[in-house]
């Protein structure tokens, strides 16, 4: 944890005097000829993180570690209020999309 608050302090430090208008900038890409928006490239670092996160979340859970939770909720606490949430807003039944 204290590594990656120290490196989004450093980025957060390298990005804030970046223009409003690099965020519809072109960005050519390394590896093909396409060209993406900054903004899709910021949001790109984001799901870099995301899909790393979960693979460590996967191997914690296989090898029994805890899982940390995210936004300090568990899955198993969300769980746990979805038929309360269900009967405060008058949906019935497991089986509903919504649930």
């Amino acid at each position: 944890m204290p590594a990656l608050e120290v490196s989004f302090r450093e980025f957060r430090t390298k990005i804030s005097g970046t223009p409003d208008e690099w965020l519809d900038r072109r960005v050519e890409m390394i590896d093909t000829d396409a060209t993406l928006p900054g903004w899709r490239v910021l949001l790109m670092m984001m799901e870099h993180d995301i899909h790393h996160r979960s693979q460590i979340d996967t191997y914690a859970g296989i090898n029994g570690w805890d899982v940390p939770d995210i936004y300090n909720r568990s899955a198993e606490t969300i769980g746990g209020l979805q038929a309360q949430q269900r009967a405060k807003h008058g949906i019935e039944g497991e089986g509903n999309p919504l649930a």
